[in-house]
């Protein structure tokens, strides 16, 4: 009896929780959505990060000789690579300093897991010229697409000093010695030592 008294109030309730709803509805739809776009955009990104260009700088030893390194260690090629150092590292070459030639150079291809590398410094050399081996700079690089990286860096290299080292035969050396030798017995310089014994003394 009531309902059928207030047949309009009930209406208008049920279709203002029917408006309400479809309102909710939609909010929901619409929060969705952004967060669809959201999670996308960032599997798009992650995707990107994964396949880009990643350059890094380092500095170590082998042996006797520190090496200056630039290598690719992403999954696609890097453009117009720039290393800038401070300190830039050089050393003597025939009694001339020779500034590293990574340093300054733009480099315009470097293929994934390529590395470009230089002896800068042998033995004694590099303390004697970097008594405080510390350095920092950054490789500026592009991809395919031109999007430009860059990656800070910072070495110190006081700890690796104290370092323990055993010494390598050099092969390269070593073929030198044999070589010298070679040469020497086939010279006219070489003369053998003889010896003359009568049957008395053996």
């Amino acid at each position: 009896h009531w309902l059928n008294q207030n047949e309009g109030f009930v209406l208008g309730l049920l279709t203002f929780v029917y408006v309400l709803a479809t309102i909710v509805l939609v909010v929901v739809a619409l929060i969705q959505s952004n967060l669809t776009k959201r999670s996308l955009a960032s599997a798009a990104e992650s995707e990107k990060r994964r396949y880009r260009p990643h350059v890094l700088f380092d500095l170590y030893s082998e042996g006797i000789a520190l090496y200056a390194s630039l290598r690719n260690t992403g999954a696609t090629p890097a453009f117009n690579v720039r290393l800038s150092l401070s300190p830039e590292i050089y050393c003597e070459v025939q009694g001339k300093q020779r500034i590293c030639p990574l340093i300054g150079q733009s480099i315009s291809f470097l293929a994934p897991t390529r590395e470009i590398r230089d002896a800068c410094a042998f033995g004694g050399e590099f303390d004697k010229h970097f008594p405080e081996p510390m350095f920092s700079g950054s490789v500026a690089y592009e991809d395919a697409e031109r999007t430009k990286y860059e990656e800070k860096f910072a070495i110190d290299l006081r700890a690796q000093r104290q370092l323990l080292h055993i010494g390598k035969t050099d092969p390269g050396k070593e073929l030198e010695k044999i070589a010298t030798a070679l040469r020497d017995l086939t010279s006219s310089r070489f003369k053998p030592l003889i010896r003359l014994m009568t049957e008395d003394q053996f």
